[in-house]
């Protein structure tokens, strides 16, 4: 059952830690960077959002007047996916926003249509590398 050799045992036994001690520094090495995430106001876990303006579409919809049109703001770096939160005291809505261009800063357009203007509670940003 066990080898009659002393050395062929130390032999397999070194195998097995040196199989042991790769695995672990493999699995170790394999690090992921941490998300990018929170809630509050200000600078959220590495974003800061600024010039946050809400546009009406009035001149292309004269019937829409009193409703937000869209939304528009910079983030501080590009982010992969963004949207906006917007309750307006009755219901609640999620816009997905995209990359418009850059301001320097990425900027972001984001539809909220359907939100009457004197309705309009909070805005929250949600971006995500």
């Amino acid at each position: 059952m066990f080898p009659r050799h002393p050395a062929k045992l130390i032999l397999i036994g070194l195998a097995l830690i040196v199989t042991l001690a790769s695995t672990y520094a493999f699995a170790s090495s394999n690090a992921v960077a941490p998300p990018r995430l929170g809630v509050g106001q200000g600078a959220i876990s590495g974003y800061v959002v600024s010039n946050v303006a809400f546009h009406n579409n009035d001149q292309y919809y004269p019937e829409e007047k009193g409703w937000v049109g869209y939304i528009t703001f910079n983030l501080n770096r590009e982010a992969r996916i963004v949207q906006v939160y917007i309750p307006d005291g009755i219901y609640s809505y999620w816009s997905t926003c995209e990359l418009a261009g850059y301001t320097p800063d990425p900027y972001y357009f984001c539809n909220a249509s359907n939100i009457p203007w004197q309705n309009l509670v909070s805005l929250r940003v949600v971006a995500r590398d």
